[in-house]
């Protein structure tokens, strides 16, 4: 967890293998940006990294648990087009018709943003009802977003 002035800003969880990474919190915005040692998400994160003495380039997939409203509604909306159950994971790949929206969102932007040496290769989604490591207060199920990087 990232903290600013006691407040949590980022929640950030690696897998044991350090190749995959979730993300429970982004509030960057929370913190004010009226002092010269703010940090962006991308340093941040790499920060995190290398204290566990690892690098990004071996990070092979960012999970976002938290979607916000419009995400959440493209993953679900994709789910209700395609008559998919409502827990069914989905992936989109590249050449999909929907490829460009899905891959265009703000998270997957991120994704790329966190691992420039990477592009995505492929978008999948899960849904599920929130776990402990969840810092907001939401009731029924929710999508998580993962976004697979593979080398440019």
């Amino acid at each position: 967890m990232v903290t600013y002035d006691s407040e949590m800003v980022n929640s950030i969880l690696l897998s044991e293998d350090l190749t995959t990474s979730t993300f429970f919190a982004i509030e960057n915005d929370e913190e004010p940006d009226d002092h010269d040692t703010q940090l962006t998400l991308t340093q941040i994160f790499h920060a995190v990294l290398a204290r566990e003495e690892s690098d990004y380039n071996d990070i092979e997939k960012i999970s976002f648990d938290y979607l916000g409203p419009d995400i959440e509604d493209l993953a679900d909306g994709y789910r209700y087009i395609n008559d998919f159950a409502s827990d069914k994971e989905f992936a989109i790949l590249p050449g999909n018709t929907r490829w460009n929206q899905f891959a265009g969102t703000q998270l997957s932007i991120i994704a790329q943003m966190l691992v420039p040496s990477k592009k995505v290769s492929k978008i999948s989604f899960t849904k599920d009802y929130p776990s402990e490591m969840r810092y907001y207060n939401r009731q029924g199920m929710y999508n998580t977003m993962h976004v697979h990087l593979v080398p440019k």
